[in-house]
């Protein structure tokens, strides 16, 4: 059995221009045409799905740092042949509870599963899949929503909303005026190119925070009983340095945690970047898949760190274990209309690269 995964789903405005039709509807399919054929081979595939489809009403995306795609994007990965979207990472709660729960009902509504977010406190916080016999549990983590840029708080008693791994982020309390100046301001400005490498999505210091042992045990939690419900226990965690090339100690540390409480796989993305793939602890650790949906030169970018490659990582799970994995390289580039594209590589000289990254 083939289960594979993707980089980050990032979808940006100009990519949203670039496949509305004179309908006035979007039709994302050609970002993903060329590299269809990859995912066909697969039994099973899971998404990183960096964005969040909260309607239009909510304000589709416009800077960089805040996400929200046209629902079609959900039909267009379900034709791509994607079983099952991550929905825990940075940008989930870009517009709020309200744009959350429409993101897990539209999600449902096409056909998809997801994990990392959740309805209510009664519903378990992972998805367990059974294939004839062999059940997988699916697990998905992220550091933190952006608070401090968006200013959405998960009310209290709502912790059940996205699974974290420490608590949110306070956001600065700004005078009204100051904030409807920041928000008409991040409308005019274009997303700006090279924003910079960054060490890790969290300070070290983290390692060490009381605050986040909650957060950690209910992590732990969460993977032993999974580990009763499944065979195969994989932690989808979005955690991680800004095209960083190597893993940072907060995610080095959560990676320690995750091994130790028995998940078999952790696939890690958000470092926008491709990084090693080893084995430590009985447990196989993809420290990063880069971007399966990207657009290059814009957005979050920094020249010369392979922000345009990313990873397609598959798993044989065979006798209810992890046998043996292989990867298939993608890259993001524009094609002849300027609409940026994941394509399958093919040059060998080009694969071997990112290969040896890995």
């Amino acid at each position: 059995m083939k289960i594979t995964f993707t980089g980050d789903i990032l979808i940006y405005e100009s990519q949203d221009e670039g496949c509305l039709g004179k309908d006035g509807k979007h039709d994302y399919r050609p970002i993903f045409e060329q590299v269809k054929p990859l995912l066909d081979q697969s039994d099973y595939v899971v998404g990183s799905f960096e964005t969040i489809v909260a309607g239009e009403k909510a304000g589709y995306t416009h800077a960089a740092t805040s996400f929200n795609t046209p629902d079609e994007i959900l039909n267009a990965l379900k034709w791509t042949g994607v079983d099952l979207l991550t929905t825990a990472n940075n940008h989930c709660f870009d517009r709020g509870e309200e744009g959350l729960r429409r993101t897990m009902t539209k999600i449902k509504e096409n056909g998809l599963n997801f994990t990392g977010t959740r309805f209510s406190a009664d519903e378990k916080p992972y998805y367990v899949k059974d294939f004839g016999g062999t059940k997988v549990a699916f697990i998905a983590y992220t550091y933190g929503t952006n608070s401090i840029s968006n200013g959405f708080i998960i009310p209290n008693g709502k912790e059940y909303l996205v699974n974290l791994t420490r608590p949110q982020d306070r956001p600065i309390h700004r005078p009204l005026w100051k904030r409807v100046v920041v928000k008409i301001l991040s409308m005019m400005r274009k997303p700006k190119a090279n924003n910079g490498i960054k060490e890790d999505c969290v300070a070290a210091v983290e390692v060490e925070n009381g605050r986040n042992i909650a957060y950690e045990k209910a992590m732990i939690e969460t993977i032993k009983k999974a580990k009763r419900d499944a065979d195969v226990v994989i932690m989808c965690l979005h955690s991680g340095g800004q095209f960083n090339s190597k893993v940072g100690l907060y995610t080095q540390h959560l990676f320690n945690i995750i091994a130790d409480a028995g998940a078999d796989a952790i696939v890690c993305n958000h470092a926008h970047t491709t990084l090693p793939i080893y084995k430590w602890s009985n447990c196989l650790i993809a420290s990063a898949l880069g971007n399966f949906s990207f657009a290059p030169c814009e957005g979050y970018w920094v020249e010369g760190v392979m922000a345009d490659y990313s990873v397609l990582l598959t798993l044989d799970v065979t006798d209810k274990k992890i046998k043996d994995y292989n990867v298939d390289i993608c890259k993001c580039v524009r094609n002849e209309n300027g609409l940026a594209i994941t394509i399958p590589v093919k040059n060998e000289q080009e694969i071997n690269r990112i290969k040896e990254r890995l």
